[in-house]
């Protein structure tokens, strides 16, 4: 657990991620910029949320039509019994390309394989 002062400085260290907000922030700064037309955009989450999974959803559809791939990385996927219900992922995954484990090295290198296959059109998602 983190100390208090860590705490007090962080507002919302155990209050979960604002994935939503933060990508909202990043199409509407950048969604018109260079520096997203084209990239390969990689999320390392997993996907729990604070703000509301359409706010989420909506960002990842706006950044999916940017970018050139959007490849998420999950931790929780790494267990074969996770599925992706909550609520954020299940509004985001339709916004994703490739959807992989992030839990380990060899998750890594699922990643790489990933990035090397990757064709200048875009192809059906890639869910493993």
């Amino acid at each position: 657990m983190p100390s208090s002062s860590t705490t007090r400085a962080v507002g919302d260290w155990v209050g979960g991620t604002r994935l939503g907000t933060s990508f909202g922030s990043l199409v509407s700064h950048y969604g018109g910029h260079r520096a997203l037309r084209g990239a390969v955009v990689i999320v390392c989450s997993d996907g729990l949320d604070r703000d509301e999974p359409e706010l989420l959803g909506e960002a990842m559809q706006t950044v999916q039509g940017i970018a050139h791939q959007v490849l998420w990385l999950n931790p929780l996927k790494g267990d074969s019994r996770y599925r992706p219900v909550q609520r954020a992922m299940a509004a985001t995954l339709p916004h994703v390309d490739v959807f992989l484990p992030g839990h380990n090295l060899a998750s890594l290198d699922d990643l790489c394989a990933a990035l090397g296959g990757l064709t200048g059109r875009r192809t059906k998602p890639i869910r493993r």
